[in-house]
This record gives C-alpha cells, structure tokens and sequence, in this order.
C-alpha cells in the first residue's frame, strides 16, 4: 500500500499553504477596490448633490454656445440670455427673386427661455449614472445645450402679409396711355405673388433653426402682350390721336358760327381700344397705312360748359318791346321790338359734347327765343294817360280819336307811370278792400256790385309784364272827384265813360302813362 508525501515548496511551507495565502490576499484587495469604488461613486454622488443644492454648473457645461461652467445658475441664464440675443437680433434675408427683405427672429416674435434650458443643463449633468459622475468628478466632463426658439406664428404671418401688399401684382399687357404731355408707353409687368401659409412656415422655421436665408415661394404669369408687341404702335398712335384731337368742329348758333377743336375743349383719348386695334389676332402689330382706326374720346363736362357760357355772352340778348313817344299830339315809335334769344346751356352743352365724342364735323346748339310783350302793331290802338292834364286819350294809329277826363293817384298814392297792357276786363265787378289795415280800415271787406261799388260799372286792370299791378281804369259814382288827383292810385272815369272805355279796347291793350 502506497501513501501520499507531502513535499515542501523551498523554504520550508507545504504548497497547499502557500495557494491559500494567495487567494486570501486576492479576496483582500478586491474588498479594498470594492470598498473604493463605492467611496469613490458616494463621492461622486454626493458632489452631484452638492452642486444641485447650490444650484451650480458642472465645469465643461455649455449652453446655447455659452461656457457656464462654475456659474450660478441665476449668472448661467443672465450669460445665455446673451447668446441667445445675439442669435435672435441677427438679421435673415428672404429672397423672392430680385426682391429680398431684411427681418430678424425677433421682429417675427420669436421667444426663448435660457433659465429652463440652464436648469435642464444642471440635472443632466448631475443625475448621470453612477460611474458617469464619478468620472465628471474626478476628470472632468462636459454637458452640451442648446436654447430652443419659438416663433409667434400670427405675427410672422402679420410680416408675410405686408411683404406680400409690397410684392404682389397682377398682370399687366403693355399698353399706350395719354396725359397732357402726350401718348406714353406702358410697359407690361408679369403677375408675381407670394404663397403667405407657405413662407410663414419656412420663415417660422429658419428663426426657430438659426437659418441665415429663406427662399420665398413665389407663384408667376406671363402677359400677354408686352412691351416689345406695343412699342412699334407708339408713333402711328401719336398721329391718330393727334388727328382725333385737333380736328375742326364747326359749331353754329343764331346764325353765328365758331371753329373749335376737341382738345380745346378738354377731350381725353381712349387709346385701348386703339392699341387692341392695331395688334393682329397673334398680339403683333399690324402695317400703318396712314389711317388708323377712330380713336374714341371722352371730354368732361366742364370744360364744354364754360366754352358754351362764353359763346352765350356773344349769342345771349334781353327781349325788348317797342318803344313810344308822343311828339306833340303824335304818338310815334321811336324803337321797334326786338326779339330776345338765349343759348340753352345745358341742352347745347350735352349736343356739343356728344359731337366730339361721335366725331361730328357740325352741331348747331339750340337757341330759345322771347317775342317781345309789345311790338310797334301793338301801339296802332292804345291809351294814353296825361295825368297832368288828367285826361285819358284813346289813339288810332298814332293819332287820338276820344278822350275822357279822369281822376288820378293823390298824395303818398301816384299813379305809376310807364307803359303798361289792360289785362282782366271786369264788367259789373265786386270791390276787394285792397288795405284793411290802412286806407280801408273803416270799409268792408267786399261791396258787392251796384252803385256804390267803388269801382262803378266796370274795371280794367293794368298789368306790367303779365303781372297784375292791382291799378285799374273803373266807374265811379264819385264825380266831383273826376279832374282831380283823389284815388289811391287807381284811375276813376265816370260809369258813362268807363262803359266807352271798357268796349272799345280790347284785352293786351297798351297803356302809356305820362307823368305830364
């Protein structure tokens, strides 16, 4: 039978001795790294907690560019508020072909808030896991944050919007347009507009993204007839309109004639329909032959009624009746009538425009005419009243055949003078107390016809221009008042002698007053 041997390591230990001190020393030092290790991450957390406490960054944190390590956070936000500013007030341009605009995110509302960013700064770096922080504790580390931006969508809108007032137009065909100076060429513009819901997108999103350029989404159409199609029409238009305008117009009126020309008058060409007659059906401009197409004009109003008030002033003249005189015991005329005639203003205003808009080469303007009241045939019958000699004559063809004595106007009452008609014959006519509260305010205020009517038997009313003048020829049973001056204007003849007077003239009658 065999037995093991035990067999010494030199120096003396059994081998099985010296193995166990080996795994014994090994168990020992992993306790102590162990132990260092977690004295090591209690550390870490411990200075993780310190820095929450007071509210302190981490050396190596960054916010929004910003190094805020070691700082408060109060000092941390004040110092990214900085940052952030500057990246808000930098202008962006935006770009809509040869257009562009300047604004920056802050003039389109844009808002950030650095305080929230600093403390999510703060809790990132100080709620790492365990080894993380040990590591940023003893070596350092580094925590990088940025500040987000947001934009008020309405008032980037609000911008759009003023930009797209600026910036759009519709289009417009090149045309031919007339002033004072003359026929010019307008050049014609492409529509071009803005897509507003889509630039304040993008807009909202390069503020928001630190963009420097935003490309503006424009939307275009194309004229149709442009500049170069109606360039070639600019001098054969000059000479139509300038045929149009300068035209004679001759313009007659009682027998009085004047030359006139559109433009003198005001008018105004309409060149598009000129222009789209000149542009065959493919926009190109047609051959000049010498005779373009009419051109239509237009002429205000104004204008033409101050010309026809000029012409009114040479046209115009007042009505006038014959004239009379008595030469001895001759009633002669000394002026005939004269027919009076007015140009009607507004009637030749509105014929004489409508002759420069249909391109007439004569108007005659509507003159009124006024026959006189009294022509020299008139007087071949009239009465003449002699109030000095207080007679009544009757004349024939300019010689007296009767006459009446008469009473006349007395005192603050004359009986007027001048030429007059006999207008309303009133046989057996009732008194009408013309002055109730004057000279008649002890009379009635009506006598009915008889003989004490104080207009007798008959009455002939003296007209002036077809207007009652309330004095009368009439009857009076007053006749110790015949051959005086006793009436309040009126002119008294007996009741024999009114009847004489009453058939043998008829109604229009003239009446010439004399004073003497």
């Amino acid at each position: 039978m065999r037995h093991a041997r035990l067999t010494s390591a030199p120096g003396g230990c059994p081998a099985h001795e010296r193995g166990g001190v080996v795994v014994v020393g090994a168990v020992a030092f992993a306790l102590v790294l162990v132990a260092a290790a977690a004295a090591v991450v209690l550390s870490a957390q411990a200075w993780a907690r310190g820095l929450r406490d007071q509210e302190t960054l981490p050396e190596g944190t960054v916010v929004a560019g910003a190094d805020v390590g070691g700082m408060h956070v109060e000092q941390a936000a004040a110092r990214v508020e900085e940052a952030v500013a500057t990246r808000i007030d930098r202008p962006m341009t935006v770009v809509a072909g040869e257009q562009q605009w300047h604004v920056t995110p802050a003039e389109l509302g844009a808002r950030a808030q650095p305080e929230d960013a600093v403390r999510q700064a703060l809790a990132q770096a100080t709620s790492a896991d365990p080894v993380s922080l040990a590591w940023a504790r003893w070596f350092g580390g580094s925590v990088e944050m940025g500040v987000p931006v947001t934009v008020d969508e309405q008032q980037a809108a609000d911008v759009v919007a003023g930009w797209a007032e600026e910036f759009n137009r519709d289009t417009r065909n090149a045309t031919l347009t007339w002033s004072s100076s003359g026929v010019k060429l307008v050049a014609h513009h492409d529509a071009r507009h803005l897509a507003p819901n889509e630039l304040t997108e993008r807009l909202v999103a390069a503020a928001e993204q630190g963009a420097e350029r935003v490309e503006a989404p424009v939307s275009t159409a194309a004229a149709s007839v442009t500049t170069d199609d109606v360039r070639p029409l600019l001098e054969p238009v000059r000479r139509d309109v300038d045929r149009a305008l300068t035209r004679d117009i001759r313009v007659t009126a009682a027998q009085q004639q004047w030359t006139v020309s559109p433009a003198d008058l005001g008018a105004t060409p309409d060149l598009q329909g000129v222009v789209a007659a000149r542009l065959d059906d493919d926009g190109e401009a047609t051959g000049d032959n010498g005779q373009g197409p009419t051109v239509p004009l237009s002429v205000p109003k104004q204008p033409v009624h101050d010309y026809v008030h000029g012409l009114a002033e040479q046209v115009d003249s007042a009505g006038r009746d014959a004239q009379v005189r008595l030469v001895g015991e001759r009633l002669t005329v000394e002026q005939p009538a004269q027919v009076g005639q007015t140009l009607q203003h507004d009637a030749a205003t509105k014929e004489l425009r409508e002759a420069v808009t249909s391109g007439a080469e004569r108007v005659e303007l509507p003159v009124s005419q006024s026959e006189a009241t009294l022509t020299a045939e008139d007087f071949d019958s009239a009465l003449v009243l002699r109030q000095s000699e207080r007679r009544l004559y009757h004349y024939v063809n300019g010689s007296p055949v009767a006459d009446w004595r008469v009473a006349v106007g007395a005192g603050g009452s004359p009986t007027p003078t001048g030429v007059f008609t006999v207008g309303v014959k009133r046989h057996r006519p009732a008194w009408h107390n013309p002055d109730p509260q004057g000279w008649g305010a002890d009379m009635p205020a009506m006598i009915e016809p008889g003989p004490t009517n104080p207009l007798g038997v008959r009455a002939l009313n003296w007209h002036d221009d077809g207007r009652d003048t309330l004095i009368r020829f009439h009857g009076t049973a007053v006749t110790n008042s015949i051959g005086r001056a006793a009436s309040q204007g009126c002119v008294r003849l007996t009741n024999d002698d009114i009847r004489k007077v009453y058939d043998r003239v008829p109604t229009g009658t003239p009446i010439v007053s004399l004073r003497r």
